[in-house]
C-alpha cells in the first residue's frame, strides 16, 4: 500500500510539474472596449485567435465599468462554448484602485468556468498595475486560491522584490523600447533574476501610438521590427508564458485583432482602415517554435506593415517620441524609422523584391526557406507598395499595401501602421 501511495503522488508531482511546464500564448483584450461587441463578435474573434493558436484571452476590467458584467459574461460565454482560455487581469490604472472585495468576488464567481485558466487548480490571475495595494492579494489569495502573476512593473524588479511573499510570477509591461534603438532583452533578464525562478509572463507587442488628449496620451514608442524582434527573443528566453499587447487596445494602436470601428475611443481616427490583422499570420510559426511543437506548412506567405505617411511629410500633431512624463524627449519621426518591414514565411530559398509606385525595385535573397525578415528603405518614394516573392526568375506571390503618400487627411502625420499580407 505504501508503495502504491508513493507511486499516486509522484504521479501527482509529475502531472503538476507538467502544468507548471505548459507553454501558453495570451492576448490582451480589454473589455473597456468591447462594450459593442455582440455574442457572435466574441465567438469569431476567439476562433480567429485559437486558429493563429492562440491559447486564451487576458481580460482586462477596469473597476467600476458599468458594463462588466454583461462584457464578461458574453466573454466567457464564448470561450466556453468555442474551447478557449480566458484570464482576469485587473486593471488598476484606468478607473481607479479595486476593493479587495470586488476582486475576490469576480474570482469567485468565475474561477469554476470550464473556460477560466488554472496552474495546478489555482485560477490564473494578473493585474494592470496596482502595486500600491500590494496588501491586499495576502487577503485575495487567501479567499480565492489564485495563482497570481501581477504586472507591477511602474516600481520595477528591484521594487518587485520586497513583494515575493505574495505574488508566483511577475509580467514586464516595458515591451516597447525608450527612444531610437531596438528593445532586446535585459529588462526581461532583470526580471527573471529577481524571480529567481518564479513564473514569468512574458509580453510581446507590435507598435504603439496614442492621441487620445481626454486621457493626456500623445506619444510613440518604436514599432518598426519589435513584432519580429521580440518573437525570436522570446523563442530563445523560453519564458513560463507569453502575452500578446494587444488584442483590441485601438487607442494605442497596439491591436491585432479586427477593426472594430464602434469600439474605436474619441479621437482614434487613427485606426480609420489601418488594418493590423496581417501580423496574426507569421503567429503559428512563432508560436509553434516557442511551444517546440512542429511548424505548420503552407504555400509563401508575406506580411509587410509601415506607416503611410513621411514622418516629415505634415506636422507631428504634438505627438512625442516617448512618454515625456518621464522619459526624455524625442521627435516622433527620431524614432520611426522610414522603412518598409517585411517578414516572408517561404518554403524554399527565393528572392523577396520591394517597390513603391515607379521607384527602382529592391531586391532581398533568402537562402534558404523558414522566416525571412528585412526591412526596406522607403527613399523617398510615393505610391503603391508591392512585395513579390520571385523563385527561379518566376513570380509565386505578391503584396500590394497601401500608398505612402504625403498628403494627411488627419491633418497631421498618421503614425500608425498600415499592415498587409498575400
Amino acid at each position: 500500500m505504501k508503495a502504491l501511495l508513493a507511486l499516486f503522488f509522484l504521479a501527482l508531482s509529475t502531472f503538476a510539474a507538467s502544468i507548471k511546464a505548459e507553454k501558453l500564448v495570451f492576448a490582451h483584450h480589454v473589455a473597456g472596449v468591447a462594450v459593442s461587441l455582440t455574442p457572435e463578435n466574441w465567438r469569431a474573434d476567439m476562433q480567429l485567435a485559437k486558429a493563429h493558436l492562440i491559447d486564451g484571452f487576458a481580460l482586462n476590467i477596469a473597476s467600476g465599468d458599468p458594463n462588466n458584467e454583461v462584457i464578461i459574461n458574453n466573454a466567457f460565454n464564448a470561450a466556453d462554448a468555442v474551447g478557449f482560455k480566458m484570464f482576469f487581469s485587473f486593471d488598476y490604472a484606468s478607473r481607479g484602485a479595486w476593493a479587495a472585495g470586488s476582486v475576490i468576488d469576480y474570482i469567485n464567481r468565475f474561477k469554476g468556468r470550464a473556460s477560466y485558466y488554472k496552474i495546478d487548480v489555482r485560477p490564473y490571475v494578473s493585474t494592470f498595475e496596482g502595486p500600491g495595494n500590494a496588501n491586499d492579494w495576502y487577503s485575495i489569495k487567501g479567499a480565492t486560491n489564485c495563482y497570481f502573476v501581477p504586472d507591477w512593473t511602474s516600481i520595477g524588479p528591484d521594487g518587485f522584490r520586497a513583494h515575493l511573499d505574495k505574488v508566483d510570477g511577475a509580467f514586464n509591461w516595458n515591451i516597447w523600447p525608450e527612444g531610437p534603438r531596438n528593445l532586446g532583452t535585459s529588462g526581461d533578464e532583470a526580471w527573471r533574476s529577481v524571480l529567481a525562478g518564479r513564473h514569468y509572463l512574458m509580453g510581446v507587442s507590435p507598435w504603439f501610438y496614442t492621441s487620445l488628449p481626454q486621457w493626456n496620451k500623445n506619444w510613440l514608442w518604436r514599432g518598426d521590427n519589435l513584432w519580429h524582434y521580440r518573437w525570436e527573443d522570446i523563442i530563445r528566453l523560453q519564458p513560463s508564458m507569453v502575452e500578446i499587447v494587444t488584442w483590441n487596445d485601438f487607442g494605442e494602436s497596439h491591436y491585432i485583432g479586427p477593426l472594430y470601428p464602434a469600439a474605436f475611443p474619441a479621437g482614434a481616427n487613427y485606426c480609420n482602415d489601418m488594418p493590423h490583422q496581417a501580423w496574426l499570420k507569421l503567429l503559428p510559426n512563432y508560436i509553434a517554435r516557442y511551444k517546440g511543437i512542429a511548424v505548420p506548412a503552407g504555400n509563401d506567405k508575406i506580411v509587410v506593415w509601415y506607416k503611410r505617411n513621411y514622418g516629415q511629410s505634415c506636422g507631428t500633431g504634438g505627438t512625442t517620441g516617448n512618454n515625456v512624463a518621464y522619459q526624455p524627449f524625442y521627435q516622433p519621426y527620431e524614432l520611426q524609422e522610414e522603412k518598409i518591414f517585411v517578414t516572408v514565411l517561404l518554403n524554399s530559398a527565393a528572392q523577396v523584391t520591394v517597390q513603391v509606385g515607379s521607384a527602382a525595385q529592391q531586391v532581398f535573397t533568402a537562402n534558404q526557406g523558414g522566416v525571412f525578415h528585412f526591412d526596406a528603405p522607403k527613399n523617398g518614394a510615393l505610391g503603391a507598395v508591392v512585395v513579390r516573392v520571385v523563385r527561379n526568375g518566376a513570380e509565386i506571390t505578391r503584396a500590394t499595401g497601401a500608398t505612402l503618400t504625403n498628403d494627411c487627411p488627419l491633418g497631421h502625420v498618421n503614425w500608425n501602421a498600415w499592415v498587409g499580407e498575400n
